[in-house]
């Protein structure tokens, strides 16, 4: 499923194991650590608790900080620059990546942060810069705010201070629609009410909300942990209703525009991008498609920020053959045998395009020429002369290990694909599988490993031969 990036405040949680066990294992992605509201020495009891929690369900997890205002008040707006310095010191020692500027009215502002956070941290250049707005000021100044920041987080209790409740579902349409055009992640923050949670949830789904962090009202009665458990069945419910990509993208021209014919070609599983500058994966991520988007690149920075996109998991990595990086990504996600996957590497080729692939996760058995550009299952049938010929299926997959072998023209017209060992378009097989427009793999290393009976998946693209079905 895509998952909504869930982000759980740490100072609304009990501090006791079995609450922070029950948090991670329902679907929390990012920890919200506020130290004014919170402070200091509560959240790092809770957070050697977590830790504890993460250790036993080998799950990693993310800190997000989030600062006091630089300035406090209305129009005079006091300075509080020291408060936020503290703040952001005691974050850099707990290697938060994820910082939160409060207050926001215009680029200004994140600017204003964005030097003090330069200031005081080492690896600042690291560090993934998200503004909290809300009002009517930074409403008005969204593209400024956007141009200064790494991603936006609404206030919808803020807003509510602002703008009349009808005026908010737009405003939310809106900002979510800009933040997507400029290619920034989008964060709700809201309070949780039992009776609208499904309204919320479709409100993440067709508005293109990548994140979104609870508050709790006292006399909801409820916890942390069932708020995010109702909210994310919800979700899973309905992202299997909407599998199907928006018409609207079709339409949209950018060097990743193939990639949706390819998804509903294949049936993909997932998509795995390898990237070194990010625009691809920007640009790729931008199309919202209905299934996960597995980014590798070796840019901390770019992993960090592409993290908090709806349906996106990073890694960091700097392997380049996709072998070592499909076997990486098993690790993240679960990928079965005959599962596929569209493969990307954003280097671009001789002729200015990106390299596709579909990948077929499994044992490799052999591979050689394809020719046919399909990817077919069937059970294989060896014409040795070890097996009688009557005994193979219309839609076997026929296997001719060597040049010496007679093959009549009768089993290749039953087969649904043809594998042989010798590589020549001159040979009989190639000829007739040819002319009956059969899909082939000629010059088939391995056939040796190919067991008679056994199901077989071929990607004919790369004339890679698996073990099991697809």
């Amino acid at each position: 499923m895509l998952n909504t990036k869930i982000i759980c405040s740490l100072g609304n949680v009990s501090k006791s194991l079995f609450s922070m066990l029950e948090l991670v294992n329902k679907g929390m992605d990012f920890t919200l650590l506020c130290p004014a509201k919170d402070g200091f020495l509560r959240l790092e009891q809770r957070m050697k608790t977590l830790e504890e929690a993460v250790q036993m369900t080998e799950k990693k997890l993310k800190n997000i900080l989030m600062l006091s205002p630089i300035h406090k008040g209305g129009e005079e707006r006091s300075v509080n620059r020291t408060e936020v310095i503290r703040e952001i010191k005691w974050g850099e020692n707990l290697g938060v990546k994820y910082i939160i500027c409060s207050n926001i009215h215009s680029g200004f502002d994140v600017l204003e942060y964005r030097r003090i956070i330069e200031n005081t941290v080492k690896t600042s250049s690291e560090i993934i810069l998200i503004a909290k707005v809300g009002n009517s000021e930074s409403i008005k100044n969204i593209n400024e705010i956007l141009e200064q920041s790494d991603g936006i987080l609404l206030d919808k209790q803020e807003m509510g201070q602002h703008f009349k409740t009808m005026q908010i579902p737009l405003i939310i349409k809106a900002v979510a629609f800009s933040c997507n055009e400029s290619g920034k992640p989008v964060i709700l923050q809201d309070e949780f009410n039992i009776n609208e949670y499904k309204r919320i949830a479709n409100m993440f789904i067709f508005d293109h909300l990548d994140g979104c962090s609870f508050s709790l009202n006292k006399g909801s009665g409820l916890r942390q942990e069932e708020v995010i458990h109702r909210f994310t069945g919800f979700l899973i419910a309905e992202n299997r209703r909407s599998r199907k990509i928006n018409e609207s993208k079709r339409s949209e021209l950018n060097s990743m525009s193939n990639v949706i014919h390819l998804v509903e070609s294949s049936e993909a599983k997932a998509i795995v991008l390898q990237t070194k500058e990010g625009t691809s994966a920007e640009e790729l991520l931008n199309l919202r498609l209905p299934i996960p988007i597995i980014t590798i690149t070796a840019n901390k920075r770019l992993a960090y920020r592409f993290s908090l996109y709806r349906g996106s998991i990073t890694l960091v990595s700097e392997r380049s053959n996709s072998k070592e990086i499909i076997e990486e990504v098993k690790k993240v996600f679960p990928l079965m045998i005959g599962d596929r996957v569209v493969y990307i590497d954003d280097s671009v080729n001789d002729k200015g395009n990106h390299s596709f692939e579909i990948k077929v996760i499994g044992k490799e058995l052999g591979y050689g020429y394809g020719i046919g550009g399909s990817i077919l299952t069937g059970r294989v049938f060896i014409a040795n002369g070890a097996f009688h010929e009557n005994t193979m299926a219309f839609g076997d997959v026929l296997v001719i290990p060597n040049q010496e072998t007679q093959v009549r023209a009768e089993l290749i017209r039953k087969a649904s694909l043809v594998i042989t060992e010798e590589k020549s378009l001159n040979s009989f097989e190639a000829v007739v599988g040819l002319n009956l427009d059969k899909p082939m793999v000629l010059g088939a290393g391995g056939v040796s490993n190919i067991i008679h009976g056994e199901v077989v998946t071929v990607d004919t693209y790369s004339g890679i031969i698996y073990q099991g079905k697809s």
